[in-house]
C-alpha cells in the first residue's frame, strides 16, 4: 500500500509542479544569473503602448523582417478556394477606425498558423474586411522610425499572448495571465510581479500613469476590472497586495512626476514602468499624440542625469487587430501572440541594429532579472531570452545630440488682401487730401501772383514762378515691416507752382494728411490682422547620434486650423550659440514646414529657433 500512495503522490507532485491544469506557470526559485548590464545599466524604464503589430508600424523598415505591401494579398474568406482577396493600404489622414483585437479576432486572423484569416476576423466583428489591412508610411511614424535608426529595433518581439490587452498587460508584469476566475472577482489578481521581486531585492520602482485616477483601483470597480481601461492598463490597480499596501500603492503615480524624478538621479528609480491614457495609439486614437508623448518622455530621460546608465524599452501591449505576416511561436496555451514593435533605446544599445533574436514581453523581465540579480517569476522568464543582442556594453556609450526646439518669435504678418485694401485706401485717401490742399492753395496764390514777401518766388514782392501748376507724388523708399508683410512706403508731394514757401507748407500738410489716413483707415487692418491667434506646435523629433540627421517639423495653426503657404524659418546652433544651419520653407496644406536638422560629430545639447515670419491671407 505505501509504494502506490508515494507512487500517488509523486504523479500528484508533478502535475502541480507542470502547471498542466492551472493556468499560472511554475515559478523558478534560482536568481537569474547577471548579465552586464549589472555593472552599466542602474535604471530601466518600460514604456507600453498600445495596439500596432510589427508591420502596422515597421513592416517597410529597412533590414526587418517585413513586407512589400504590393505584393501582400489577404483573403476576405479563406475558406474559398478562389474568392476574393484584398491587398494591402497606407492609412490615411483620417486615421484609423475602431477594429477587433480580442482573443476570438486574434485566433480567426492567425487561423491555425496559416495566417490569413485578417479580413475575416474584422468582417465577423463587423468592422470590414479592409479595417485591420492597414500600415503607416514611414512618414506618418517618423519618430520612432527615428528611434529605430539611431538605436535598437527587435522584428521578431511577440506579445505573450493571443488576444488583446487584458492579458498581455500582466505578462508584462507577471509573467504570466490569471485565472480565468480572477478576471471577474472583486478580490482582484493574486499573482506575484516583478515588483515583489524588487521590493524583496531593496530596489525602488515607480509607475507613471497619465492622467491617473488612484480611485480607480479593485476596491472602486471591483468585478468590472477588466472594463476600465485605466485598470487594463496598470494590473497593479486590480492587486490587493500594491493597493492595500500603503507604502507600495505611493509607487503609483502620475506620469507628470516622472519629469520630477529625473531631476537627479538618485530620485530616478531602478525600475519605471510608464503607462498611456487617451493618447495609447490604439485605433481610433490618433498615433501623433502617442508618439509626442513617448518622444518627450525618451527626450526627458536623454537630458537627464541617468541617462549614461539607463535603458529605455518602448513596446507595444498588443497587435491591435492589425495585419502582421510572421507567424508567431506557440510555446504554450496562450501563445505568443502576433509580433508587436520593440525600441531598445540606451548609450548602450547598437546603434541602428536590427535585432531578429526571437523574444516575447518575458524578455524585458529576464533583462531586469539578470540587471538586478532577481529570481525569475515563472518559466515563461526562466527560459526567456534576456535581449542581450540588442546591447554592446563592451563599447564606449555615445552621448545623444539631444535637439532642444525652441520657438524664438512669432510674428503674425498682415495678409496680402489687407494690405492692398486698407493700405492702397490711406495713401489714395492722403493723396486726396494733397491734391485738395493744393488746388485751395492755387486758388488762394494764382499764377504769377506773389506771395508777398519780395519780388519772384523767392522774395516777398510779385513775381511768376516758372513751369504750370501741377502736383508730384513719387515713392522715395520701401521697407519691409511688421511680420515682413506690409510695405511702408516713404512718399513725398512737391507742387512745382506754388514757389518754396508753398512747398515747404504743402510738405507739412502731406505729413500731417499721411499720418491720420494711415491711423483712420490702416489700423483696423491691423487689428483685423491680429484678431485671429496664431500657434505653432514644434514637433523636435528623438535624440540622435551624432552622424545622423532628424527631422524638426513645425505646425502653424491658427483657430484650431491649419495655415497653408506660412513662410517659417528654421535657425539650429551648436552648444556654444554658433549657428550651424539655417532654412526658411512654406507650410504645407496640413500647417505643417519641416528643417531637415544637419549630422553633427559632437554630442550636446544643440538648439532649433522657430520664427514664423508671414502668414498669407486667407490665413
Amino acid at each position: 500500500m505505501k509504494r502506490p500512495l508515494k507512487l500517488a503522490l509523486g504523479i500528484l507532485g508533478a502535475a502541480l509542479l507542470s502547471g498542466a491544469w492551472i493556468p499560472a506557470l511554475a515559478a523558478p526559485t534560482a536568481p537569474t544569473a547577471p548579465n552586464a548590464a549589472s555593472t552599466k545599466i542602474k535604471h530601466v524604464f518600460v514604456i507600453v503602448e498600445e495596439g500596432h503589430s510589427f508591420d502596422n508600424y515597421f513592416g517597410t523598415f529597412p533590414g526587418a523582417d517585413g513586407i512589400v505591401p504590393a505584393k501582400v494579398q489577404v483573403p476576405v474568406d479563406p475558406r474559398a478556394a478562389a474568392g476574393q482577396s484584398l491587398g494591402l493600404h497606407v492609412i490615411g489622414a483620417e486615421g484609423a477606425t475602431s477594429i477587433a483585437a480580442d482573443l476570438g479576432a486574434a485566433r480567426a486572423a492567425f487561423n491555425g498558423g496559416r495566417m490569413n484569416g485578417f479580413a475575416a476576423a474584422q468582417n465577423a466583428n463587423g468592422k470590414g474586411a479592409v479595417a485591420g489591412l492597414g500600415y503607416y508610411s514611414p512618414e506618418q511614424v517618423d519618430s520612432y522610425w527615428q528611434l529605430a535608426k539611431n538605436y535598437t529595433l527587435m522584428d521578431q518581439f511577440f506579445s505573450s499572448a493571443m488576444g488583446g490587452s487584458i492579458d498581455n498587460h500582466l505578462y508584462l508584469v507577471a509573467g504570466q495571465a490569471v485565472p480565468a476566475a480572477q478576471l471577474k472577482s472583486a478580490g482582484g489578481y493574486k499573482i506575484p510581479t516583478i515588483f515583489d521581486r524588487l521590493d524583496g531585492a531593496g530596489l525602488s520602482w515607480r509607475a507613471y500613469i497619465r492622467h491617473y485616477d488612484s480611485t480607480l483601483n479593485y476596491h472602486r470597480v471591483g468585478s468590472y476590472a477588466s472594463f476600465i481601461p485605466q485598470v487594463v492598463r496598470v494590473p497593479m490597480l486590480n492587486m490587493p497586495a500594491i493597493v492595500d499596501d500603503p507604502s507600495r500603492f505611493s509607487n503609483l503615480t502620475d506620469q507628470s512626476n516622472l519629469f520630477r524624478d529625473l531631476r537627479s538621479d538618485a530620485t530616478t528609480p531602478a525600475v519605471s514602468y510608464i503607462y498611456p491614457s487617451g493618447d495609447s495609439e490604439r485605433a481610433p486614437d490618433p498615433i501623433s499624440l502617442g508618439q509626442q508623448r513617448v518622444t518627450s518622455i525618451v527626450t526627458a530621460i536623454q537630458r537627464s542625469p541617468a541617462w549614461s546608465s539607463s535603458a529605455i524599452l518602448v513596446t507595444w501591449s498588443d497587435w491591435g487587430g492589425y495585419y502582421d505576416h510572421v507567424r508567431p511561436p506557440q510555446v504554450d496555451s496562450h501563445g505568443y501572440g502576433f509580433r508587436v514593435p520593440m525600441l531598445v533605446i540606451s548609450p548602450f544599445a547598437r546603434p541602428g541594429f536590427v535585432d531578429h533574436t526571437t523574444s516575447d514581453f518575458s524578455s524585458i523581465l529576464k533583462f531586469i532579472e539578470a540587471t538586478y540579480g532577481l529570481a525569475p517569476l515563472t518559466s515563461r522568464d526562466a527560459k526567456a531570452t534576456g535581449m542581450t543582442e540588442a546591447f554592446d556594453f563592451s563599447r564606449k556609450p555615445v552621448g545623444p545630440v539631444v535637439v532642444d526646439t525652441q520657438m524664438a518669435s512669432v510674428t503674425r504678418g498682415i495678409p496680402v488682401l489687407i494690405v492692398v485694401v486698407f493700405y492702397g485706401g490711406s495713401v489714395a485717401l492722403a493723396a486726396t487730401l494733397v491734391l485738395l490742399a493744393a488746388a485751395i492753395r492755387r486758388r488762394r496764390f494764382p499764377a504769377g501772383q506773389s506771395n508777398g514777401h519780395g519780388p519772384g518766388p523767392e522774395g516777398g514782392g510779385p513775381g511768376r514762378p516758372s513751369g504750370g501748376s501741377r502736383v508730384e507724388v513719387r515713392v522715395i523708399s520701401a521697407a519691409r515691416r511688421l511680420g515682413g508683410s506690409l510695405p511702408v512706403l516713404a512718399l513725398r508731394a512737391r507742387l512745382a507752382a506754388a514757389g518754396r514757401w508753398t512747398t515747404r507748407r504743402l510738405s507739412r500738410r502731406w505729413a500731417f494728411a499721411t499720418l491720420v489716413a494711415t491711423a483712420v483707415v490702416l489700423l483696423p487692418a491691423v487689428g483685423i490682422a491680429e484678431s485671429a491667434p496664431l500657434n505653432v506646435a514644434i514637433a523636435p523629433g528623438p535624440a540622435i547620434f551624432a552622424g545622423n540627421a532628424s527631422d524638426i517639423s513645425a505646425t502653424v495653426t491658427t483657430e484650431g486650423k491649419p495655415i497653408r503657404g506660412a513662410t517659417v524659418g528654421f535657425t539650429a546652433a551648436d552648444p556654444g550659440g554658433k549657428i550651424i544651419a539655417s532654412h526658411g520653407s512654406h507650410s504645407d496644406a496640413n500647417g505643417v514646414a519641416l528643417f531637415h536638422f544637419p549630422a553633427v560629430k559632437v554630442a550636446g545639447a544643440y538648439h532649433v529657433h522657430v520664427t514664423v515670419l508671414n502668414t498669407p491671407a486667407h490665413a
